[in-house]
């Protein structure tokens, strides 16, 4: 029986999502109705409420959706600074957002884009990424099982104020149950380059497990959810030396990297959240700021009888919502609901 049916199977026993803990942590179960009273009551009017039905939904991946250049004839201008055009550059300075990354708590939920993201979108089109894929970097936190594949493997119920969230979700379809590549328990920003940790039956033998990803899936959008459960005072040199790299291939390839803070501070003084928000502000990539959704939630969307590393039952349910409204608002700033 396929993984996919067997989702459906348990769903209809009354269980929306199973959240397996990494390396064996205490299994945590997610059920419909906790879902829904997560997102209405947490949220306090910034994210409306959800309700779910355990109807089976059938899913059927959207058609791939590659838009060709304008001009097929046009020479492709090349990169400035090894990841952006010399006009991406100029058009991201011209739009620099004011955001302060040392005020990054205080950051929105769901970001805002800088128009130059636009043309590094289209740069991806040409290069054949494909409109209608997104695909997720991260450790086991990141599975489809726990984040936004809720969407496809069940039937959601929006408000008439969030149907525009059905096209989402439509547009994407296939991409909430992909299996990425880049999610692995454990994976880190410096594993997330290597060949060590790719899988050998899908990539080539010298290729990193992002490189791999990339070439196999051809996503448009990369969800880099990555920093959870870092050491206690460890250096965070290697994480930003590594989340460069992911970043600028990223770039230079056409996709758009799209960051997130955490919820937990393992690592002391919020360190991985600065550092994350100063790479999106430098970058000028978009960065959900989950951290000060989750903050809002009971011992701040953690579980606190595991440690405080992993999250909440309450605090899946909103990370997936907030993924969710991210991707909703990159579609439409994209203009692929046009």
């Amino acid at each position: 029986m396929k993984a996919l049916q067997i989702k459906k199977i348990m769903i209809l026993l009354g269980i929306a999502l199973v959240v397996g803990g990494c390396q064996g942590k205490a299994e945590v179960v997610i059920t419909p109705a906790q879902t829904h009273d997560t997102l209405s009551s947490v949220a306090t009017g910034t994210l409306p409420g959800l309700g779910i039905d355990t109807t089976m939904q059938e899913i059927t991946e959207s058609p791939v959706q590659n838009i060709p250049a304008e001009t097929a004839e046009t020479t492709a201008e090349p990169l400035a600074n090894g990841y952006l055009t010399a006009s991406e550059l100029v058009m991201m300075e011209e739009n620099h957002s004011e955001l302060d990354p040392y005020q990054w708590s205080s950051w929105p939920h769901v970001p805002e884009f800088n128009p130059y993201l636009r043309a590094v979108h289209q740069r991806g089109l040409e290069n054949g990424y494909i409109a209608n894929r997104y695909s997720v970097l991260g450790d086991c936190q990141s599975l489809p099982g726990v984040f936004m594949g809720m969407y496809e493997t069940i039937e959601v119920s929006f408000s008439e104020e969030e149907s525009h969230l059905y096209e989402t979700i439509d547009y994407y379809a296939g991409s909430f149950t992909h299996e990425s590549l880049t999610v692995i328990d454990g994976l880190s920003p410096p594993t997330a380059l290597s060949a060590m940790w790719n899988d050998p039956e899908q990539c080539e033998a010298t290729e990193a497990p992002l490189d791999c990803e990339f070439r196999l899936y051809k996503p448009a959008i990369l969800f880099i959810n990555l920093g959870t459960n870092w050491k206690e005072n460890a250096s965070t040199e290697a994480y930003e030396k590594y989340m460069r790299i992911i970043i600028e291939k990223s770039l230079a390839e056409g996709v758009i990297p799209v960051l997130s803070t955490k919820a937990d501070n393992i690592e002391g003084q919020h360190r991985i959240n600065a550092l994350t928000a100063a790479l999106a502000s430098e970058y000028q990539i978009p960065l959900w700021n989950f951290w000060a959704a989750a903050n809002r939630l009971e011992n701040h969307g953690l579980d606190g009888g595991r440690d405080s590393v992993y999250l909440s039952v309450d605090a899946w349910a909103l990370r997936s919502r907030l993924g969710l409204e991210t991707l909703d608002a990159l579609y439409r700033f994209l203009g692929a609901h046009e």
